[in-house]
């Protein structure tokens, strides 16, 4: 099993001279395609590779195929997902084809797949209707033909600033820097939202997307407290505060969000598991593919907090 060759429709359409339409008549067993054609077009399908099943009543099928779209490996909170997606299909003795953002072009016109799955930021909207039950990992979208997995953001972020909160922290910055734009404004409400539940104020000069924005606010000003929208970002604070004689946590508190990249910088952060993700996407096609006609949702991955040695109490200060 594991992984496969990539076939598309229009590659067997260009070779046998007929339509794409025909082509996925043909395999797909739809009336309309003379026996001549379908033979045609089934013998140089399995010329380039692709394994044509009689019948593709999926509650029958024994192996699942799967398209993994890969989208950004560079983003800190989404990366590995597609590693473990891919040890849980080999565990289960299906076939994948692991993808990346220029094959989203071709969305729709991979034959021989049996559902998707998305990791990353993009247009949901320009994207073709999903013909085969698919999956989007990162970010919420309105789609009626996909299932989308999101860490709860908002309600993570919501959940530092209280803990925050109950440390004695009253003035609290917000260091911004992410690039997908649905996890950074659910991350920035759930800042807004935790600040707001224990009344504090919005300070727009407390949010900030670099410490030169943090250094011009008047030492007596400053926050107590930094928000970091990832753990790297947050281990990079704490160097620079560490260079300008600033302890942390005794003089500022910083946390991260999601998972650490440095398991023992030991930075107080929101986790999100990636096993999870991971294994409910692949539970969610699976079941969708042996009859599951529930609408599309949203599925939110909740987070656990995980207080660790960059949080101080200043309530006696």
């Amino acid at each position: 099993m594991g992984k496969r060759k990539n076939v598309k429709l229009e590659d067997i359409a260009n070779a046998t001279g007929v339509s794409i339409v025909t082509v996925s008549n043909a395999l797909y067993g739809k009336k309309g395609v003379s026996e001549n054609v379908r033979n045609k077009v089934i013998k140089e399908a399995e010329r380039q590779g692709y394994k044509v099943r009689g019948n593709r009543g999926l509650e029958n099928q024994k192996i699942i195929r799967f398209d993994i779209y890969d989208l950004d490996s560079s983003n800190i909170n989404l990366n590995d997902i597609s590693k473990i997606i891919v040890k849980i299909i080999n565990a289960r003795g299906d076939e994948y084809r692991l993808l990346g953002a220029k094959d989203l072009k071709d969305f729709g016109h991979n034959i021989d797949t049996d559902c998707n799955i998305i990791i990353g930021d993009f247009d949901d909207e320009s994207l073709p209707k999903a013909e085969v039950p698919t999956v989007v990992i990162g970010f919420g979208g309105i789609r009626t033909d996909l299932d989308y997995i999101i860490p709860d953001c908002f309600h993570g972020m919501a959940q530092i600033i209280q803990q925050l909160v109950y440390h004695g922290h009253r003035r609290i910055g917000y260091m911004n820097t992410i690039d997908n734009y649905n996890v950074k404004m659910d991350e920035y409400m759930g800042y807004l939202s935790g600040l707001m539940s224990n009344g504090l104020p919005e300070r727009e000069y407390y949010i900030f997307n670099n410490m030169e924005d943090y250094w011009k606010i008047d030492a007596a000003e400053r926050p107590t407290a930094i928000v970091c929208t990832g753990c790297s970002e947050a281990t990079s604070v704490i160097n620079e505060l560490s260079q300008k004689g600033i302890k942390v946590p005794e003089d500022v508190s910083v946390t991260g969000f999601f998972d650490q990249v440095d398991q023992d910088a030991n930075i107080t952060t929101m986790s999100y598991s990636k096993s999870e993700i991971a294994a409910l996407s692949v539970k969610l096609l699976t079941d969708r593919i042996i009859g599951n006609r529930a609408p599309m949702n949203t599925y939110a991955i909740q987070g656990i907090f995980r207080e660790n040695s960059t949080i101080g109490n200043i309530l006696n200060r």
